[in-house]
């Protein structure tokens, strides 16, 4: 189980971040035993766990109790994590390595991650806002050039990676059928929800040309048949009677 410390703001954010990372999680509640514990905060209780990651782009309390020293604050940076590159859309905090293994660092060799081991606990700080990254990726969105960067999903294997490294098991349903690499969601989509919201606007005399002279057209390119035809015709030959509420509106789909 995963226990979840973040401000009130991000709860959303992190509600969202589990529906795509399915593993069973919580917030946090003081005086239960996790197997980690994902810190988002500054302040963090008394906690029992076997593995603590600590995230922010600031310097934190448990820097300071842990002899973990900041260098600089990093802007616009592509992190290198196990192979994978994920650029960070907000700040980063860089720290010197000193007696701690490196986790992540930037293109520019800057340690942005580091693995802090003790007795029974191993305890990661990553000087990234993993939340905030998360809600732009999903509110805003990355640049035209990082298109092809699976972002979410990299955070979200970094995270798994580091539990798996400090030997805990994990329970996850993957987005995949058994046995498979892929899965394909067939959808529909309705582009307009009643013609009678459209009155003399380019969406009603786009339908009227698609459905008298286009479909005319159509007929002679062979691309629809004659009886086809006539039931567009009828269809624009009833736009009056719709809108004055006489004749059913033919584009409500939804009994259908």
């Amino acid at each position: 189980m995963i226990g979840v410390i973040a401000i009130a703001e991000e709860n959303a954010i992190v509600r969202e971040f589990f529906q795509l990372f399915k593993t069973p999680w919580e917030f946090f509640q003081e005086g239960r035993s996790y197997d980690v514990v994902l810190v988002a905060t500054d302040e963090m209780p008394e906690v029992e766990a076997r593995l603590v990651v600590h995230y922010g782009a600031r310097i934190k309390k448990c820097d300071l109790q842990a002899n973990v020293i900041a260098r600089s604050s990093v802007s616009a940076a592509t992190l290198v994590c196990a192979g994978n590159r994920v650029p960070i859309y907000g700040k980063a905090l860089a720290f010197e390595a000193n007696n701690a293994s490196a986790l992540c660092i930037t293109l520019d060799s800057e340690v942005v991650g580091l693995r802090i081991r003790s007795d029974d606990l191993t305890v990661l700080r990553v000087g990234y806002d993993l939340f905030q990254e998360v809600g732009f990726l999903l509110s805003v969105g990355q640049p035209v050039e990082n298109a092809r960067v699976p972002a979410v999903e990299i955070h979200i294997a970094m995270l798994r990676d580091w539990i798996v490294s400090a030997g805990i098991p994990l329970l996850e349903i993957p987005p995949v059928p058994a046995g498979h690499s892929f899965i394909v969601c067939l959808t529909h989509d309705i582009d307009f929800i009643g013609i009678r919201r459209h009155k003399f606007d380019h969406t009603m005399w786009g339908f009227l040309y698609r459905s008298t002279v286009g479909a005319a057209y159509d007929v002679v390119r062979r691309r629809i048949s004659f009886g086809r035809l006539l039931k567009m015709w009828r269809a624009a030959a009833s736009l009056p009677f719709v809108y004055l509420g006489w004749a059913e509106d033919f584009w409500q789909p939804f009994d259908w």
